[in-house]
């Protein structure tokens, strides 16, 4: 029972990325297996991951309920035999529950995350939480939310996860163009750019690329600006950028000529 669990785990780790969203019936499925296996799991840390997995997948199926429900049992256990790791990937889960509905409360559940993070020394787990906080923090407290949102990019720049610092790095230049800081998001965007060429991280480039054609717009370097929107406009006719509303580059580009 044991070994077909743990299969079960590394095929859906494995699977589950390839497929993207399209996981709807491999979700269904993982649920009924791991509630099949349930009832004979009896070492707690394997009940936790159990719990935490039936959480994840009932979330990502928009059930709520039941994903609160066995965020909130993997909760308690984990509190139960202090594990970190469970009791922040509980947070976590819950946080996501409450993001749209309750931005206090899952704030509150990320803070909580994050201490339990930082006791179990988890790199990734504190830099997904400091990225989550910055989101949470950046309509309402620009300064914790640069805060939380630098450490989450340091920590990916660090450790080489360039696709996820360019993740956190993005968010940052967005809210420092928000707040008019116009020199800062030029300079991340530029740097993100550089990266996300180097490693051939396509939709970063062009999201750093669109928001550095206003960012210089602002600046008063048209030159630049149009030169980032008719690169974003090849990009969209060569089917490279299908995110991208060619109509939108179009009026933007228009824009930008007759300034």
């Amino acid at each position: 029972m044991l070994k077909k669990l743990l299969l079960l785990f590394i095929f859906l780790f494995f699977y589950a990325g390839v497929q993207g969203q399209n996981n709807e019936q491999l979700y269904k499925k993982a649920i009924d297996s791991i509630l099949r296996e349930l009832p004979g799991i009896k070492l707690d840390s394997l009940r936790v991951k159990s719990l935490i997995s039936l959480a994840s997948y009932s979330s990502y199926l928009d059930k709520a309920p039941e994903a609160e429900s066995y965020a909130n049992e993997a909760l308690g256990l984990s509190k139960k035999i202090n594990l970190y790791t469970g009791k922040a990937s509980a947070y976590i889960i819950l946080a996501e529950i409450y993001r749209d509905t309750d931005e206090l409360k899952s704030r509150n559940y990320l803070l909580m995350g994050l201490e339990e993070a930082k006791k179990a020394n988890r790199w990734k787990g504190i830099a997904f939480i400091s990225r989550s906080l910055g989101l949470n923090y950046q309509a309402t407290d620009f300064k914790t939310a640069e805060k939380y949102l630098k450490q989450s990019a340091n920590l990916y720049f660090t450790h080489k996860k360039y696709d996820d610092y360019c993740n956190s790095a993005l968010q940052l230049a967005y809210i420092y163009s928000m707040k008019n800081k116009i020199s800062e998001a030029a300079e991340l965007c530029n740097k993100i750019i550089e990266i996300a060429n180097k490693y051939k991280f396509e939709s970063h480039s062009l999201q750093a690329k669109a928001l550095l054609t206003s960012v210089y717009s602002s600046l008063g370097n048209q030159d630049k600006a149009i030169e980032y929107t008719l690169d974003l406009l090849k990009k969209s006719e060569q089917g490279k950028a299908s995110s991208l509303n060619r109509c939108g580059i179009l009026r933007q580009l228009a824009n930008l000529y007759e300034a």
